[in-house]
Order: structure tokens, then C-alpha cells, then sequence
């Protein structure tokens, strides 16, 4: 393999499992699993694609997302296995979002990189309950721990769909 382009020709297969969205404006490649719903957003800087800048993934039937995997990432063998253990768990475990919502309104997602919840989730708070949820975090903390409707969703990882 000789860039990135190469690196998710190869990754993403069988074809027909995935669509593939390019938005030139963002320099953005969205890659979706048709069966599992998890979409991959690969940021690249340049055409020749040997850095990208940007990679994360979510799926629409939850507020939880990965984090980002961003920095200016060039294309390397050390970069191409930190890439791969980042997409494990869309590949191979599946992962867990543990969404928090407080007044009908998301406040909160807890998302474990594994289907059995253990490890060190990554936190994304929303911005649907604007700045006061982060000014008063404690009495939202408090009012989602009594009050907040909490929605587990698993996601499946690839592997369940190859054939």
C-alpha cells in the first residue's frame, strides 16, 4: 500500500457492504455499513493522500460517537496499526454507546469500545442543553442520576455481516 486511499480500498470490503460518500468541499470520505449503520469519516489534507488529518465513527441509532482519531496522520506502518487497533471495534467487537437524556434532551453519551462495557468509555456531552449544562454540571449530574432516561445501544461490529 502506498497511501491512504489504498489503506481503505483494502480495509472496506466487500464493496457491496458499504456506501461511499466524498464531500470535496470538507475533503471528507464517509464510509457506511449498510448492515450495522456505522459510518467512518476519513478528513484527508491533501490529494495524494498520504496524511490525513481526522477519523472518527458513529452510527444515527445513538448520540454516541468515538472521539476523534485526529492530528496530521501520515501514512506509515506504525500509523497503519495505530489506525487499525482505533477501528477495532467497528471491525471485530463492536462497541456500546450509553446514552443520558435529560428533559427529553441529550446531556450525555458513555461510549465503551467493546460489547461487554469494560474499559475506559469515552464521554462526549451534547450541546442540545447549551452552556448552563456545563456551568451547572453538578446539578445536571444530579438531575440525570435521578430523573435522566438512559438508552444502551450495541452496535455490531462488521465481522458479524461478512459472509
Amino acid at each position: 500500500m502506498e497511501n491512504w486511499k489504498k489503506y481503505i480500498d483494502n480495509k472496506f470490503i466487500p464493496k457491496e457492504q458499504f456506501t461511499f460518500t466524498t464531500e470535496d468541499i470538507s475533503n471528507t470520505l464517509t464510509i457506511k455499513h449498510i448492515a450495522t449503520g456505522t459510518s467512518i469519516s476519513f478528513i484527508w489534507p491533501s490529494e495524494d493522500w498520504k496524511q490525513i488529518n481526522d477519523i472518527h465513527y458513529y452510527n444515527d441509532k445513538t448520540k454516541g460517537w468515538s472521539g476523534e482519531y485526529n492530528g496530521d496522520i501520515s501514512f506509515n506502518d506504525e500509523n497503519i496499526k495505530l489506525v487499525d487497533n482505533f477501528l477495532a471495534p467497528v471491525f471485530e467487537m463492536g462497541w456500546v454507546s450509553k446514552d443520558i437524556f435529560i428533559f427529553g434532551r441529550h446531556w450525555k453519551s458513555k461510549v465503551y469500545f467493546n460489547l461487554n462495557m469494560t474499559g475506559q468509555p469515552f464521554h462526549y456531552y451534547s450541546s442540545d442543553l447549551g452552556c448552563l449544562s456545563v456551568i451547572l454540571f453538578p446539578l445536571f449530574a444530579l438531575i440525570a442520576f435521578i430523573f435522566g432516561r438512559k438508552e444502551i445501544v450495541y452496535v455490531d461490529p462488521f465481522k458479524k455481516y461478512n459472509n
